[in-house]
Protein backbone atom coordinates (compact mmCIF):
# COMPACT_ATOMS: atom_id res chain seq x y z
CA UNK A 1 0.00 0.00 0.00
CA UNK A 2 3.01 2.43 0.83
CA UNK A 3 4.32 2.10 -2.53
CA UNK A 4 0.76 2.78 -4.26
CA UNK A 5 0.26 5.74 -2.67
CA UNK A 6 3.51 7.16 -3.64
CA UNK A 7 2.64 6.67 -6.99
CA UNK A 8 -0.43 8.65 -6.59
CA UNK A 9 1.49 11.69 -5.80
CA UNK A 10 2.71 11.42 -8.86
CA UNK A 11 0.09 10.99 -10.79
CA UNK A 12 -1.35 14.56 -9.31
CA UNK A 13 1.91 16.49 -10.65
CA UNK A 14 2.00 14.99 -13.98
CA UNK A 15 -1.77 15.76 -14.60
CA UNK A 16 -1.37 19.16 -13.58
CA UNK A 17 -0.63 20.92 -16.63
CA UNK A 18 -2.56 21.60 -19.75
CA UNK A 19 -2.99 24.18 -22.86
CA UNK A 20 0.42 25.51 -23.20
CA UNK A 21 -0.80 29.52 -23.38
CA UNK A 22 -2.72 29.00 -19.79
CA UNK A 23 -0.20 27.36 -17.53
CA UNK A 24 -2.28 24.46 -15.24
CA UNK A 25 -5.88 23.90 -16.37
CA UNK A 26 -6.54 22.67 -12.77
CA UNK A 27 -5.00 23.96 -10.03
CA UNK A 28 -3.81 20.58 -8.57
CA UNK A 29 -1.71 21.00 -4.95
CA UNK A 30 1.40 19.60 -3.92
CA UNK A 31 0.56 16.39 -1.61
CA UNK A 32 2.01 13.89 0.86
CA UNK A 33 0.34 11.04 0.06
CA UNK A 34 2.04 8.62 1.87
CA UNK A 35 3.52 8.33 5.54
CA UNK A 36 6.33 10.77 4.59
CA UNK A 37 6.72 14.35 6.68
CA UNK A 38 8.22 16.45 3.85
CA UNK A 39 8.93 15.91 0.09
CA UNK A 40 10.13 17.41 -2.61
CA UNK A 41 9.33 16.69 -6.84
CA UNK A 42 10.60 17.84 -9.47
CA UNK A 43 8.67 17.80 -13.10
CA UNK A 44 10.12 18.08 -16.94
CA UNK A 45 8.04 18.26 -19.40
CA UNK A 46 8.39 18.79 -23.29
CA UNK A 47 5.37 19.52 -25.68
CA UNK A 48 4.38 20.24 -28.79
CA UNK A 49 1.24 21.36 -29.99
CA UNK A 50 -0.19 19.26 -32.58
CA UNK A 51 -3.86 20.47 -33.51
CA UNK A 52 -6.56 23.04 -32.75
CA UNK A 53 -10.16 22.68 -31.48
CA UNK A 54 -12.81 25.09 -32.19
CA UNK A 55 -15.11 26.78 -30.17
CA UNK A 56 -17.91 24.12 -31.49
CA UNK A 57 -15.39 21.30 -30.91
CA UNK A 58 -14.46 20.88 -33.94
CA UNK A 59 -10.50 19.50 -34.61
CA UNK A 60 -7.69 20.73 -37.12
CA UNK A 61 -4.39 19.53 -37.08
CA UNK A 62 -1.48 22.20 -37.41
CA UNK A 63 -0.14 23.14 -40.23
CA UNK A 64 3.82 22.07 -40.89
CA UNK A 65 4.60 25.38 -41.05
CA UNK A 66 3.43 26.14 -37.93
CA UNK A 67 5.70 24.88 -34.81
CA UNK A 68 5.18 25.59 -31.55
CA UNK A 69 6.59 24.04 -28.34
CA UNK A 70 7.04 24.42 -24.73
CA UNK A 71 8.92 22.84 -22.07
CA UNK A 72 8.55 23.29 -18.36
CA UNK A 73 9.89 22.46 -15.05
CA UNK A 74 8.37 22.43 -12.25
CA UNK A 75 8.95 21.95 -8.36
CA UNK A 76 6.64 20.73 -5.57
CA UNK A 77 7.55 21.15 -2.23
CA UNK A 78 5.29 19.69 0.64
CA UNK A 79 5.68 19.41 4.13
CA UNK A 80 3.40 18.44 7.13
CA UNK A 81 2.37 20.80 9.87
CA UNK A 82 0.53 18.24 11.83
CA UNK A 83 -0.42 15.09 11.65
CA UNK A 84 -3.42 15.45 9.16
CA UNK A 85 -1.86 19.18 7.90
CA UNK A 86 0.29 19.77 5.83
CA UNK A 87 1.20 22.84 3.06
CA UNK A 88 2.10 22.71 -0.21
CA UNK A 89 3.95 24.85 -2.68
CA UNK A 90 4.24 24.87 -6.44
CA UNK A 91 6.79 26.73 -8.75
CA UNK A 92 6.88 26.65 -11.80
CA UNK A 93 9.18 27.62 -14.58
CA UNK A 94 8.06 27.17 -18.91
CA UNK A 95 9.87 28.08 -21.76
CA UNK A 96 7.33 28.52 -24.56
CA UNK A 97 8.33 29.72 -28.52
CA UNK A 98 6.63 29.45 -31.62
CA UNK A 99 7.55 29.68 -35.85
CA UNK A 100 4.69 30.35 -37.90
CA UNK A 101 6.21 30.65 -41.52
CA UNK A 102 8.61 33.80 -41.24
CA UNK A 103 7.69 35.05 -38.03
CA UNK A 104 9.23 33.92 -34.39
CA UNK A 105 9.06 33.83 -31.39
CA UNK A 106 10.49 32.93 -28.10
CA UNK A 107 10.52 33.42 -24.32
CA UNK A 108 11.17 32.17 -20.69
CA UNK A 109 9.59 33.05 -17.04
CA UNK A 110 7.95 31.98 -13.94
CA UNK A 111 4.44 30.74 -14.26
CA UNK A 112 1.64 31.29 -11.97
CA UNK A 113 2.97 30.00 -8.46
CA UNK A 114 0.61 28.62 -6.00
CA UNK A 115 0.15 27.15 -2.24
CA UNK A 116 -2.13 24.56 -0.94
CA UNK A 117 -3.36 23.62 2.50
CA UNK A 118 -4.46 20.21 2.69
CA UNK A 119 -5.91 18.35 5.25
CA UNK A 120 -6.17 14.19 5.79
CA UNK A 121 -10.12 13.93 5.98
CA UNK A 122 -10.06 9.99 6.18
CA UNK A 123 -6.85 8.70 7.00
CA UNK A 124 -5.97 4.62 6.13
CA UNK A 125 -5.08 3.11 9.38
CA UNK A 126 -6.88 -0.31 9.15
CA UNK A 127 -7.30 -1.83 5.81
CA UNK A 128 -10.85 -1.47 4.08
CA UNK A 129 -12.55 -3.26 1.33
CA UNK A 130 -14.85 -0.21 0.29
CA UNK A 131 -13.22 2.78 2.66
CA UNK A 132 -10.71 4.80 0.81
CA UNK A 133 -8.03 7.02 1.96
CA UNK A 134 -9.85 10.83 1.55
CA UNK A 135 -7.91 14.29 1.30
CA UNK A 136 -9.90 17.86 1.48
CA UNK A 137 -7.31 20.58 -0.17
CA UNK A 138 -7.92 24.73 -1.07
CA UNK A 139 -5.17 26.82 -2.25
CA UNK A 140 -4.58 30.24 -3.86
CA UNK A 141 -3.07 31.44 -7.47
CA UNK A 142 -1.12 33.84 -7.98
CA UNK A 143 -0.60 35.65 -11.51
CA UNK A 144 2.99 35.62 -11.48
CA UNK A 145 2.73 34.08 -15.10
CA UNK A 146 1.39 36.61 -16.96
CA UNK A 147 -1.41 35.61 -19.72
CA UNK A 148 -3.12 36.53 -23.23
CA UNK A 149 -3.77 40.25 -21.51
CA UNK A 150 -0.94 41.18 -20.53
CA UNK A 151 1.16 39.50 -23.22
CA UNK A 152 3.80 41.58 -25.81
CA UNK A 153 5.72 38.93 -27.31
CA UNK A 154 5.27 37.61 -31.08
CA UNK A 155 2.26 35.09 -31.00
CA UNK A 156 1.66 35.49 -26.94
CA UNK A 157 4.55 33.44 -26.31
CA UNK A 158 5.17 35.20 -23.09
CA UNK A 159 1.55 34.06 -21.88
CA UNK A 160 1.97 31.73 -18.87
CA UNK A 161 -0.60 31.43 -16.90
CA UNK A 162 -4.40 32.55 -15.97
CA UNK A 163 -3.62 36.53 -15.04
CA UNK A 164 -5.94 36.27 -11.99
CA UNK A 165 -5.52 36.00 -8.59
CA UNK A 166 -7.56 32.75 -7.38
CA UNK A 167 -8.87 30.36 -5.10
CA UNK A 168 -9.04 26.45 -5.13
CA UNK A 169 -11.06 23.96 -3.38
CA UNK A 170 -11.07 20.07 -4.24
CA UNK A 171 -10.95 16.63 -2.88
CA UNK A 172 -8.51 13.72 -3.60
CA UNK A 173 -9.83 10.36 -3.78
CA UNK A 174 -7.13 7.20 -3.39
CA UNK A 175 -7.99 3.27 -3.02
CA UNK A 176 -5.81 0.49 -4.00
CA UNK A 177 -6.93 -3.48 -4.17
CA UNK A 178 -3.98 -5.92 -3.98
CA UNK A 179 -1.91 -4.74 -7.19
CA UNK A 180 -4.68 -2.58 -8.69
CA UNK A 181 -5.22 1.08 -7.74
CA UNK A 182 -7.55 3.67 -8.35
CA UNK A 183 -7.93 7.62 -7.84
CA UNK A 184 -9.87 10.41 -8.31
CA UNK A 185 -9.23 14.14 -7.92
CA UNK A 186 -12.39 16.79 -7.98
CA UNK A 187 -11.29 20.61 -8.03
CA UNK A 188 -13.26 24.07 -8.64
CA UNK A 189 -11.78 27.40 -8.63
CA UNK A 190 -12.86 30.93 -9.09
CA UNK A 191 -10.35 33.89 -10.12
CA UNK A 192 -11.03 37.53 -8.80
CA UNK A 193 -11.71 39.89 -11.32
CA UNK A 194 -8.58 42.87 -12.12
CA UNK A 195 -8.24 45.82 -14.24
CA UNK A 196 -5.87 47.20 -16.73
CA UNK A 197 -5.54 51.07 -17.30
CA UNK A 198 -4.57 52.07 -20.93
CA UNK A 199 -4.31 55.08 -22.86
CA UNK A 200 -7.72 55.02 -23.24
CA UNK A 201 -9.40 54.06 -20.05
CA UNK A 202 -9.54 51.42 -18.04
CA UNK A 203 -10.33 47.50 -18.78
CA UNK A 204 -12.05 44.92 -16.14
CA UNK A 205 -11.59 41.38 -17.29
CA UNK A 206 -13.81 39.11 -14.97
CA UNK A 207 -13.49 35.13 -15.66
CA UNK A 208 -15.90 32.50 -14.86
CA UNK A 209 -15.64 29.31 -12.22
CA UNK A 210 -13.55 26.50 -13.49
CA UNK A 211 -13.49 22.93 -12.52
CA UNK A 212 -11.25 20.22 -13.10
CA UNK A 213 -11.34 16.59 -12.59
CA UNK A 214 -8.68 13.59 -13.09
CA UNK A 215 -9.00 9.77 -12.77
CA UNK A 216 -6.52 7.58 -12.44
CA UNK A 217 -6.24 3.49 -12.68
CA UNK A 218 -3.06 1.65 -11.73
CA UNK A 219 -1.12 -1.85 -11.89
CA UNK A 220 1.59 -2.94 -10.23
CA UNK A 221 3.16 -6.00 -11.80
CA UNK A 222 3.34 -8.79 -8.50
CA UNK A 223 3.19 -5.88 -6.24
CA UNK A 224 6.60 -4.86 -7.31
CA UNK A 225 8.30 -1.51 -7.91
CA UNK A 226 7.35 -1.09 -10.91
CA UNK A 227 3.60 0.66 -11.68
CA UNK A 228 1.74 0.93 -14.66
CA UNK A 229 -0.97 3.64 -15.16
CA UNK A 230 -3.61 4.90 -17.16
CA UNK A 231 -5.50 8.57 -16.41
CA UNK A 232 -8.41 10.80 -17.87
CA UNK A 233 -8.48 14.77 -17.05
CA UNK A 234 -11.02 17.10 -17.70
CA UNK A 235 -10.60 20.78 -17.33
CA UNK A 236 -13.18 23.80 -17.85
CA UNK A 237 -12.32 27.37 -17.43
CA UNK A 238 -14.79 29.73 -17.62
CA UNK A 239 -14.96 32.40 -20.38
CA UNK A 240 -13.32 35.66 -19.71
CA UNK A 241 -15.48 39.10 -20.34
CA UNK A 242 -14.44 42.48 -20.51
CA UNK A 243 -15.74 45.81 -19.98
CA UNK A 244 -15.18 49.37 -19.53
CA UNK A 245 -13.48 50.86 -22.62
CA UNK A 246 -13.80 47.61 -24.62
CA UNK A 247 -16.88 45.70 -23.79
CA UNK A 248 -16.81 41.72 -24.74
CA UNK A 249 -17.96 38.27 -23.77
CA UNK A 250 -15.24 35.08 -24.78
CA UNK A 251 -15.74 31.56 -24.63
CA UNK A 252 -15.37 28.92 -22.39
CA UNK A 253 -12.71 26.41 -22.90
CA UNK A 254 -12.90 23.07 -22.10
CA UNK A 255 -9.53 20.41 -22.34
CA UNK A 256 -9.43 16.56 -22.10
CA UNK A 257 -6.44 14.92 -21.80
CA UNK A 258 -5.47 11.40 -21.12
CA UNK A 259 -2.16 10.10 -20.30
CA UNK A 260 0.29 6.63 -20.06
CA UNK A 261 2.14 6.03 -17.16
CA UNK A 262 5.24 4.14 -16.18
CA UNK A 263 6.67 4.61 -12.48
CA UNK A 264 9.25 2.90 -10.35
CA UNK A 265 10.14 2.87 -6.84
CA UNK A 266 13.77 3.26 -6.60
CA UNK A 267 13.73 2.87 -2.75
CA UNK A 268 11.66 3.70 -0.01
CA UNK A 269 11.79 7.30 0.27
CA UNK A 270 12.81 8.32 -3.67
CA UNK A 271 10.92 7.41 -7.33
CA UNK A 272 10.48 7.88 -10.93
CA UNK A 273 8.08 8.22 -13.61
CA UNK A 274 7.59 8.59 -17.24
CA UNK A 275 4.07 9.69 -18.56
CA UNK A 276 2.88 10.15 -21.77
CA UNK A 277 -0.23 12.59 -22.50
CA UNK A 278 -2.10 12.88 -25.74
CA UNK A 279 -4.86 16.03 -25.84
CA UNK A 280 -6.21 15.07 -28.94
CA UNK A 281 -7.22 11.36 -28.81
CA UNK A 282 -10.76 11.42 -26.87
CA UNK A 283 -11.81 14.77 -29.32
CA UNK A 284 -14.07 16.04 -26.71
CA UNK A 285 -11.88 19.59 -26.26
CA UNK A 286 -12.79 23.06 -27.72
CA UNK A 287 -11.43 26.92 -27.94
CA UNK A 288 -7.82 25.53 -26.91
CA UNK A 289 -4.11 24.18 -28.50
CA UNK A 290 -3.92 20.75 -28.12
CA UNK A 291 -0.42 18.97 -27.60
CA UNK A 292 1.41 16.26 -26.85
CA UNK A 293 4.05 15.68 -23.82
CA UNK A 294 6.29 14.02 -22.32
CA UNK A 295 7.18 14.47 -18.82
CA UNK A 296 9.94 12.81 -16.58
CA UNK A 297 9.45 13.05 -12.74
CA UNK A 298 11.37 12.86 -9.83
CA UNK A 299 9.89 12.18 -6.03
CA UNK A 300 12.07 12.19 -2.97
CA UNK A 301 10.64 11.92 0.20
CA UNK A 302 11.58 12.12 4.11
CA UNK A 303 10.11 9.96 6.62
CA UNK A 304 8.38 11.04 9.64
Amino acid sequence: MFRKIIFFALLITLEAWGAPCCGTTANNPSLITGDDSFQITSTFSAAQVVAEASVKGEIKERSQSDSEQSQLFRLDVATLLSDRLQLGLTLPMQRRARVRGAGSADSMGLGDVSASLAYELIPEWSYSLAIPKIFLFTGGILPTGGSLYDAKELYAVDSRGRGFYGLSVGALILKSWGNFDLSLLIEGHHFFPKEKSTELGNVKFTSGLGNAQTFGLGWSPYGGALRLGLAISRSHEGAVNTTGIFEGQGQPVELWNSSLQAGYLISDDSSINLNFSDQTFLARSSNVALNRSLAFVFQKRWER
